[in-house]
């Protein structure tokens, strides 16, 4: 199989612009007080990575009109205290955050 540049230059421009429609600046950002529209000015790498990986693995599915319910799922699992557990940690912790936001983003 060879490599599709103009293919996966479109996935990496439509999963990235999908994220900044979503979170603008806080795409990486941690919450503050377990809130959501409040954001931390950081950038969280375990954000960065689950988040960026597990978007472009749904790349088929990002339409305009889901980014409500997919970036409320995604503030959610965040949030969330299974989630939290695996922000240390290697290569499974961060392969299981990737597989939570591809599952949160298909159940929207």
């Amino acid at each position: 199989m060879t490599f599709d540049y103009i293919k996966e230059q479109k996935d990496f421009e439509h999963t990235f612009k999908f994220i900044s429609d979503m979170f603008d600046k806080n795409a990486f950002s941690s919450c503050i007080n377990l809130s959501e529209n409040k954001y931390k000015s950081d950038i969280i790498m375990y954000l960065y990575d689950s988040i960026s990986c597990g978007v472009a693995k749904c790349v088929e599915l990002l339409v305009p009109e889901k980014i409500a319910s997919i970036k409320q799922s995604l503030d959610k699992l965040k949030q969330s205290g299974e989630f939290l557990r695996t922000r240390t940690g290697g290569k499974r912790n961060t392969e299981e955050r990737i597989e939570m936001v591809i599952k949160t983003i298909k159940e929207c």
